[in-house]
């Protein structure tokens, strides 16, 4: 579909929501040819006066737009003639995913023999070619461009993947649009849980401007306890942030309280956490490069567009709780590491 076909608007996709056909033979989107009429009733191609300006819907090119979106193409590709080879794609298994990005959803039917950069090309699709910077990630975990079967994956029926969009690639209109829209989804990050250093205890995604308090990361840990069987009864724990490990089985961090705005802390600053399986402290994580698996074909953004920044990630470690008079002596006091002995204003876990 070449976009010089479409006067006034040049990004089909961006804004083609409804093409029409004027009495000059060219194809137009509503809106912008019904402006356009307002001011003058000539042909925004020619620049002939037209003595009619009805307007016809193009109901072909509309569906062409919509199958590209959904990317019909990709999920059914073209059968030839074998009723051998008709009978192997009809069997082939299908699931429902959804797709979340801050500029909306979309779902889609796919078989399982979709290859990840395919499953790349329908995400492309679906935001409607806008964005060509952007990541996948489903289960906490990154999925990287390359020709494997999503069925490889831990990709299921009823599977969520996160659309992660590179925020330097968005427009003014768009962040305005993304800021002011009621269907736009808001940014999303992500809760770590951890109870022990090595292990995610459960994980869960959260909007940015969140109005909870650290009391929900609580209430989730409960009900996550409670399902282990009878006889639960809720525990106070304490809720840590910023764990830095100093060496020796030693660790610093600071503690907060329930209370607290968890907004607060879903900042770059203290979400330091990444996608990957990682331990509960912080800690430096190598740049990983595929350069084999990140080419792609046919529409979709390409590996070096693919690269884009992480959503903010918070590792949260709760611990058993504590009595007010412990912790006033342990603020007051000042802890020595074991490594090199410095003063620590944190408090330390040991």
């Amino acid at each position: 579909m070449n976009p010089r076909e479409l006067p006034i608007i040049y990004t089909i996709l961006m804004s083609f929501l409804d093409p029409v056909k004027a009495s000059d033979g060219f194809t137009y989107e509503r809106n912008a040819i019904e402006r356009w009429f307002q001011i003058r009733k000539s042909s925004p191609c020619t620049g002939l006066e037209l003595e009619d300006t009805d307007l016809k819907s193009n109901g072909q090119l509309a569906n062409e737009i919509k199958n590209w979106i959904n990317g019909e193409d990709i999920q059914q590709p073209p059968v030839r003639s074998s009723k051998r080879l008709r009978f192997s794609l009809s069997g082939d298994k299908k699931i429902d995913i959804q797709f979340f990005s801050r500029m909306g959803s979309f779902g889609r039917r796919i078989p399982t023999s979709l290859a990840v950069n395919d499953l790349y090309s329908m995400a492309f699709r679906g935001l409607k070619g806008r964005h060509t910077r952007f990541g996948l990630h489903s289960n906490n975990v990154v999925i990287k461009p390359s020709q494997k079967k999503i069925s490889s994956l831990n990709i299921v029926d009823g599977s969520i993947i996160h659309i992660n969009i590179d925020s330097s690639t968005l427009t003014d209109s768009q962040k305005k649009t993304d800021a002011t829209s009621d269907t736009a989804f808001e940014e999303l990050c992500l809760i770590k849980v951890y109870k022990q250093p090595d292990d995610i205890l459960f994980s869960y995604w959260t909007p940015k401007t969140t109005t909870n308090t650290l009391t929900s990361i609580l209430f989730r840990y409960w009900r996550h306890e409670s399902k282990k069987g009878w006889g639960f009864w809720p525990q106070d724990v304490d809720v840590w942030c910023d764990l830095d490990y100093r060496g020796d089985g030693y660790f610093v961090g600071v503690p907060h309280s329930p209370l607290d705005d968890l907004s607060a802390l879903l900042t770059p600053k203290h979400a330091t956490g990444t996608l990957e399986k990682e331990q509960v402290y912080m800690n430096k994580v190598a740049d990983a490069s595929d350069s084999s698996d990140d080419s792609t074909d046919g529409d979709g953004p390409s590996s070096s567009q693919k690269h884009t920044e992480q959503p903010l990630v918070l590792k949260v470690f709760l611990t058993e709780h504590r009595s007010a008079n412990s912790w006033k002596k342990s603020m007051r006091q000042k802890s020595l590491t074991r490594v090199n002995s410095e003063p620590i204003s944190e408090t330390s876990l040991s």
